[in-house]
């Protein structure tokens, strides 16, 4: 993820070329006597004690200031509103990536997602826009979204670093699930219970794979007929594919199995507000 800052990170200066001294001229310590020097490298000692003594009280105290700094949880929210009054007030590409960086340092990744999408709209080749898509992506374990919106970023712009870290940590995070997977596949054939499937369905869903998710789910609950969050999966799964109603059904089911399950609550009131909505024909 990045933000439109600018990197204030100096340029190291190019070293001045020393000047050297010259070995046939007399220097004014070599004029010194020897008690004025012993005069003078007391004085120097005394000076970086006292300089030593001030910047460690200095660091101390510094340190300490920003250990106990509160996390700045407002200060979050208010960005998210400022960046949403200045996208309705200027909807310009700018506006919409600012304001996805606002969603998506407050974790609101679902609307950072559109947010940086209605930046595409007004500017295709938004680089940072890409980026930002990218990161939250990453962060839902979209990964193959992920990939793609990242590798938009850098061929919009070649320079642009954190786009390419976001690559490589959505190709890693990719790797690991799909691994992951296989791991548990062969766990659940070679050892079919309830728990193995359920775990095996998780992995499906975490990788967007919502109909593996609902039949890994599904053999899970043939092996152990209450399984509550099985039921979930099927719900929360079905909402992502859209199958409302569909979902409901798993939803009820669920809660009537587990009655505090606030997962399946949640899953269900997905459906339901959807339902509501566009009626129970979805």
């Amino acid at each position: 993820m990045t933000d439109t800052t600018t990197d204030i990170t100096p340029n190291p200066a190019d070293p001045a070329s020393p000047t050297p001294v010259d070995p046939g001229e007399e220097s004014g310590w070599s004029k010194l006597s020897p008690e004025k020097k012993r005069a003078v490298k007391i004085g120097v000692l005394a000076l970086v004690l006292v300089i030593i003594v001030i910047f460690r009280f200095a660091s101390h105290k510094s340190a300490a200031t920003a250990e106990n700094a509160p996390a700045p949880v407002q200060n979050v929210q208010q960005d998210v509103t400022n960046a949403e009054q200045a996208a309705t007030k200027d909807p310009s590409s700018a506006s919409f990536v600012n304001l996805s960086l606002a969603y998506f340092q407050a974790k609101r990744y679902g609307e950072c997602i559109m947010a940086a999408q209605k930046s595409i709209s007004l500017k295709p080749d938004n680089a940072i826009a890409y980026n930002n898509l990218g990161a939250a992506f990453n962060s839902l374990g979209v990964f193959d979204s992920a990939i793609a919106a990242c590798n938009m970023a850098i061929k919009l712009d070649s320079n642009m670093g954190l786009a390419k870290n976001n690559l490589a940590l959505a190709i890693k995070s990719k790797h690991d699930l799909d691994s992951s997977i296989v791991n548990l596949e062969k766990t659940a054939s070679d050892m079919p219970t309830g728990e193995k499937y359920f775990e095996l369905a998780a992995a499906y869903y975490s990788a967007w794979q919502f109909d593996k998710a609902i039949a890994a789910s599904k053999k899970a609950i043939a092996l152990k007929p209450d399984y509550s969050a099985a039921y979930n999966v099927i719900c929360a799964s079905n909402n992502h594919l859209g199958k409302f109603a569909e979902a409901k059904k798993a939803g009820e089911k669920a809660l009537k199995l587990q009655p505090d399950n606030q997962l399946a609550k949640n899953n269900l009131k997905w459906a339901d507000d959807h339902l509501n909505k566009t009626g129970p024909s979805q």
